[in-house]
């Protein structure tokens, strides 16, 4: 047996191994990118229907006119509200919902012996929704702000730093909005 033919077959193996290794670790960052991504499309999603919400315990409001005057949601601002939710202002859309929601929840307390039980039970089942949309907003916010943690960390280490270059990834600056998020 020839030595060269052994030398020539570890060689392509190392080569092959290296190859492997690279897709990898390309595949880790691809993952990390699709989470995000997802995560990011829920938290629009989650804004969407936190705002629609918000307008069904305002128009019940609207019913026995009790919607706070500095309640400003239209039909038509829900569309402008929804519309413009993007990476930039996803956070202040959401502290803007939270402090109606909050104003439309310290009248509630003042009025809710005026509502019939029906609007009641629909006033309360919004209410529960409403929870359960900023329970996932919260969870969403911290699962993207772990995904950024956990992609950045690989610029750190050596080989993921290698393949993070030579793929064109740069590391993601977390805003200050989003840290105290």
């Amino acid at each position: 047996m020839n030595p060269g033919r052994y030398i020539v077959a570890a060689i392509i193996i190392v080569i092959i191994l290296i190859i492997m290794w690279y897709i990898k670790m390309l595949n880790k960052f691809q993952k990390i990118e699709d989470t995000m991504d997802e995560t990011d499309s829920m938290i629009k999603v989650i804004l969407f229907e936190y705002v629609q919400e918000i307008y069904l315990i305002r128009n019940l409001f609207m019913k026995y006119k009790f919607a706070p005057e500095e309640f400003s949601f239209e039909a038509e601002e829900i569309e402008q509200i929804t519309g413009s939710i993007n990476d930039n202002n996803a956070i202040d859309v959401y502290k803007e919902i939270k402090a109606q929601d909050d104003t439309l929840n310290d009248k509630f307390a003042d009025i809710c012996n005026y509502f019939p039980k029906a609007d009641l039970d629909e006033y309360l089942e919004i209410r529960k929704r409403i929870e359960f949309l900023t329970e996932n907003y919260n969870t969403n916010i911290s699962e993207y702000k772990k995904c950024i943690e956990i992609y950045n960390a690989g610029f750190k280490v050596s080989p993921g730093s290698i393949v993070a270059k030579l793929s064109g990834r740069k590391p993601i600056e977390i805003s200050e909005k989003l840290k105290e998020a």
